[in-house]
């Protein structure tokens, strides 16, 4: 008999049904993806694993958001967990936070759009100043999220984007299954919403003439990769914040 997680999910923001994610299949597909081989050859570079962060934090999330990246800027590595990485603690101090540097400039603006969102879809001007002031209470707020990217192997500071599809169609099918047995409530492209949103069940088409697209219970959003520079990081974030909730207001979750 499958191993499940379940939760009943209720406040004052979020009215949602009991959830239930499989965990015995969750950790099968973890077993695929730890067992992919690159397709340029064995001894080139190896898997970058990832997925839920924190099964337990993610389960009991009052919104699951899924976020899918395009890929790992570890040129010529490989073979670790992106998922450890996340859990160690991004920005667990000062020191930290240097070592990590250039993390920063992706992981920013995810912690703070997650935030938002968790926490009843707060406004910019709310949310602590992480850069700045190391809240203990944000550090680890990516724990309650997935973190996934739709190339599992290490690519470089500047992507390759026909390479990317490639690798992309290589293992679609496990980035297809992680939509699924997640469970997300919201689905944030980053950058790669055109790459995966046709085959995960998002009518391109009719996305583009609105602010977000629903499909299977869930909220799709495309949004350009965090460490973008088109528009401030109160811009990224504040609109990202708000889709989610109108999106989840048009699904009935809140």
């Amino acid at each position: 008999m499958p191993r499940c997680i379940t939760f009943n999910i209720l406040d004052d923001t979020i009215l949602a049904p009991m959830q239930t994610l499989d965990q015995a299949a969750i950790e099968a597909l973890q077993e695929k993806i730890d067992q992919l081989i690159n397709p340029d050859g064995e001894d080139i570079s190896t898997v970058i694993r990832d997925g839920i962060v924190n099964l337990e934090a993610y389960s009991a999330a009052k919104v699951r958001i899924l976020w899918i990246l395009k890929e790992v800027n570890d040129n010529g590595g490989g073979d670790w967990d992106l998922r450890d990485y996340i859990n160690d603690g991004l920005y667990a101090n000062k020191e930290t936070q240097k070592r990590n540097r250039n993390w920063k400039v992706t992981y920013s603006p995810m912690i703070y759009t997650t935030w938002g969102i968790l926490n009843d879809f707060d406004e910019w001007d709310n949310i602590p100043d992480i850069d700045n002031d190391y809240p203990e209470e944000m550090i680890d707020i990516l724990k309650q999220t997935a973190v996934i990217n739709v190339k599992k192997f290490p690519g470089t500071s500047r992507t390759n984007v026909s390479e990317l599809w490639r690798f992309y169609e290589y293992h679609k099918d496990i980035v297809l299954e992680q939509i699924r047995l997640y469970k997300p409530d919201v689905v944030i492209g980053a950058g790669t919403l055109d790459i995966f949103g046709k085959d995960a069940g998002v009518d391109m088409e009719v996305y583009r003439t609105q602010r977000y697209f629903l499909h299977d219970g869930k909220v799709f959003l495309g949004a350009y990769h965090p460490g973008q520079t088109q528009i401030t990081k109160k811009e990224y974030v504040s609109d990202l914040i708000e889709r989610a909730e109108l999106g989840l207001k048009a699904l009935g979750k809140i």
